[in-house]
């Protein structure tokens, strides 16, 4: 996931999204998640998926040793159901 967050690195400083445009896409799952419609002129695009961005919080979670609970103890009920749905990597941050 990190060499893909480098071509968000454009989006940061807002000159060149003024300029050239941008379709921003965020969805569920992994992958490109969005389909996109097509616009009259060619614009950079950029997508992900919260399912990538679970999947290297699972990761970092794991390498830094962190305590999941620690960090996800406030999440409301439904908040936790959003987490859990279509998430493997969520079981073992909910206590």
């Amino acid at each position: 996931m990190i060499p893909q967050l480098d071509k968000f690195e454009q989006i940061r400083y807002p000159d060149k999204l003024l300029t050239h445009g941008a379709s921003i896409a965020i969805g569920f799952g992994r992958g490109r998640v969005v389909k996109t419609v097509m616009t009259t002129s060619a614009v950079p695009e950029y997508q992900t998926g919260i399912g990538d961005v679970d999947a290297f919080f699972a990761r970092t979670i794991r390498l830094c040793r962190m305590n999941p609970a620690a960090y996800f103890g406030f999440v409301t009920a439904s908040g936790r159901e959003i987490l859990r749905k279509d998430n493997d990597y969520a079981k073992d941050w909910l206590s």
